[in-house]
This record gives structure tokens, sequence and C-alpha cells, in this order.
């Protein structure tokens, strides 16, 4: 089925300040450089469609994620929801 949110979770804590901040620059006003997210604290996520409102992929909300200071280590675990199964899955169309 067809991704249509995205979900990322925060698996380590970073400080305030630390760098590590995902951007997405598509997803502002004109001339504003885009949303940055703040890292969070081990457990929090972060979910965002991959969809517009017709159901249409979009890549309004691709990312970036800014550089961590030197010291710093950030592990994030990734998932996607879908409309139906996904390719190779049973019911789902061949991988």
């Amino acid at each position: 089925g067809q991704r249509i949110a995205a979900v990322m979770l925060q698996l380590t804590d970073l400080r305030p300040g630390s760098g590590g901040e995902t951007v997405f620059p598509r997803l502002s006003a004109p001339g504003q450089g885009g949303l940055t997210v703040l890292p969070g604290r081990a457990g929090t996520a972060i979910v965002w469609p991959t969809v517009d409102a017709s159901g249409v992929p979009t890549q309004t909300a691709a990312r970036t994620a800014r550089p961590l200071l030197e010291d710093e280590v950030k592990y994030v675990a990734m998932t996607w929801v879908r409309t139906g199964a996904a390719p190779g899955e049973p019911g789902g169309p061949p991988a």
C-alpha cells in the first residue's frame, strides 16, 4: 500500500544546542528557510504526511538533518504508515 505518513522516533537524548535538528526545507512561508524540529528526548516522535490531501505522494515533506557536535550521537527509528499491505507482504503487491 501507499505510504501516507512517516514516523521518526528519537532513541537517544541530546543536549540542547548539540545539533542534529531535522529540517523540512519546503514546509515554510517563502523566505523562512524551512521548518526546523529540535531533537527531543529519547521516546519522543514526530509524524508527518508523505502524500497531499488527494493521496498523491509529495516531496513537500522532504527532510534533512543538521550535523551534530563532535561528541554527540543521534539514533532514530523510522517507520511508515501505509494504506494497505507493503510490497511482498501477504495481500500486498509483488515485491
